[in-house]
């Protein structure tokens, strides 16, 4: 299930948007499980999709069908089960959260994403929301024994995606922000387009934006915009692929081996000279950032600097291309 259309995204100040970055594992576990289970291609994967499967209790599907097979909306509580969403809550934090729920938060909570009425196939939860609740979060519980290790491998891409983020809109405006982070998404007329599964238009006016990074599939995009108090889009999280199984013998992999991650990347963007501004736009780190991994690279003969003009070029040396070369040579 992958027919996706464009919201409309709309803001009378885009610049005045208050936009944050928060950490909610939780949504990684239920959009990996979209893939996994749901038939939603959000390109988990296909060993980590094999291992979420395994890991699954028998009713999973059962259990998921209410929320993957009818339309794309979700109970805001079902999704994220607290009322900040614009600060970090660990993956055990959200599982207390959401075990509390009462039977009747869960029916009301149902009520308020299906106004006009619930699909039939949310009658199952609906007569019996705590002995659904139970299944639920042992589903997710299940699929975090295989996503846990993951996010805990992903700390250092997560942390490059907050400085990434923050680096962005102190340089750029908000709408340059939301272009360069979430994929697939642009910016025309004063709208925001997102890919969306279901459609519509909505407005953000007055509100605040939280992003939320994934480690479940690159593709995945989910947002909830409805609620003027808890706005936010999750998002497939950059470098992802860098986890993937087997991709420890990628040529990036083993730069990364040999140098670091940082002067491993830098590395490898000097397929041509770039200037420091170029570089530090390449890898969405600060000037002052990039000029340290270059020094280094530079003590190490890796990279020299040219001056051509006004500007000076970071540039492969001899050395620096042979390592290149030989760490992407199959």
């Amino acid at each position: 299930m992958d027919r996706r259309g464009t919201d409309e995204v709309h803001c009378a100040c885009w610049d005045g948007l208050r936009v944050s970055v928060a950490l909610h594992p939780m949504l990684s576990a239920l959009t990996a499980l979209y893939d996994a289970v749901g038939g939603w291609d959000r390109d988990v994967h296909p060993q980590w999709r094999r291992e979420l499967r395994h890991a699954m209790p028998e009713h999973a599907a059962e259990t998921l069908h209410p929320l993957t097979a009818g339309s794309a909306r979700t109970p805001d509580l079902l999704t994220l089960p607290y009322r900040r969403v614009d600060r970090d809550v660990g993956f055990d934090a959200a599982m207390a959260a959401l075990s509390a729920l009462r039977g009747e938060d869960i029916v009301a909570d149902i009520g308020q994403a299906f106004p006009d009425g619930a699909p039939a196939l949310w009658d199952p939860v609906l007569r019996a929301p705590r002995t659904w609740l139970g299944r639920y979060v042992d589903v997710l519980r299940a699929a975090w024994t295989v996503l846990g290790p993951v996010w805990r491998r992903a700390e250092h891409l997560i942390a490059t995606e907050i400085a990434r983020a923050g680096e962005t809109l102190v340089r750029r405006t908000v709408p340059d922000l939301l272009t360069t982070v979430l994929p697939g998404a642009s910016f025309a007329a004063g709208v925001l387009r997102l890919p969306s599964v279901q459609p519509g238009r909505l407005d953000v006016r007055g509100r605040a934006l939280t992003l939320i990074p994934l480690v479940s599939g690159r593709r995945v995009m989910a947002h909830d915009l409805d609620d003027p108090e808890r706005s936010w889009i999750a998002y497939g999280l950059p470098g992802l692929e860098t986890l993937w199984p087997g991709a420890g013998e990628s040529a990036d992999s083993l730069l990364a081996a040999a140098l670091g991650g940082s002067r491993a990347e830098v590395l490898q963007r000097l397929s041509v000279p770039l200037t420091m501004s170029e570089l530090a736009d390449a890898t969405y780190r600060s000037r002052s950032a990039v000029t340290g991994i270059v020094d280094a690279l530079s003590g190490a003969g890796l990279v020299s600097r040219e001056r051509r003009g006004r500007h000076v070029y970071v540039t492969l040396t001899p050395r620096g291309r042979r390592l290149r070369d030989l760490l992407n040579t199959p």
